[in-house]
């Protein structure tokens, strides 16, 4: 067939074949470099996310050392379950600075459901056994509502005894301690 085409139309026919294998050859290219610029903005997006992620470390970090000896504070307000002698020792220097005999009756830790959600958190009983003059007592009571740990008292119950008991009133507080 290629012998009766004309020197012209075979330049022409190779020109129009050459078009089109360097179109194919384009477009191919030209897809290719698409996924590779896919490629590359998955990689970028990567990249920030990386960065934002070791930022938001770096903040994390230094918010943590800023705020150390906050934290150490707050936790010394609450009563160590591991180690909860400090806060007895405290009480029972309570119970010498008013006057009043005093003596751990129970100590248990229970977990009591958090009012404003589904978590427990760790509260500590402690039942304290007190004999003394009713100032005594009083004055015990108050050092308790103010000392330096989050306690509450959760029940007092105080009676006077007999007439030959030289301190005169002898009862029963329950603390209700926040443990950590």
């Amino acid at each position: 067939m290629m012998k009766h085409f004309t020197k012209s139309q075979k330049v022409a026919c190779l020109a129009i074949g050459i078009f089109l294998l360097v179109s194919v050859g384009y477009v191919f290219l030209f897809m290719h470099i698409r996924d590779l610029q896919f490629r590359l903005t998955e990689i970028k997006t990567e990249l920030s996310i990386v960065d934002a992620l070791e930022a938001n470390k770096l903040e994390t970090v230094a918010l943590l050392d800023k705020t150390k000896e906050g934290r150490e504070e707050i936790s010394s307000y609450f009563v160590s379950v591991e180690d909860p002698t400090p806060f007895l020792e405290l009480v029972e220097a309570l119970g010498a600075d008013a006057g009043v005999t005093l003596e751990v009756e129970t100590l248990s830790i229970d977990a009591v459901e958090a009012a404003t959600s589904t978590e427990y958190k760790d509260n500590m009983k402690v039942a304290l056994l007190v004999e003394g003059p009713w100032e005594s007592l009083y004055h015990l009571v108050w050092l308790l509502e103010h000392m330096p740990y989050v306690a509450t008292i959760a029940d007092a119950t105080f009676t006077l005894g007999n007439e030959s008991s030289e301190s005169g009133w002898g009862g029963k507080i329950e603390l209700l301690c926040s443990a950590r």
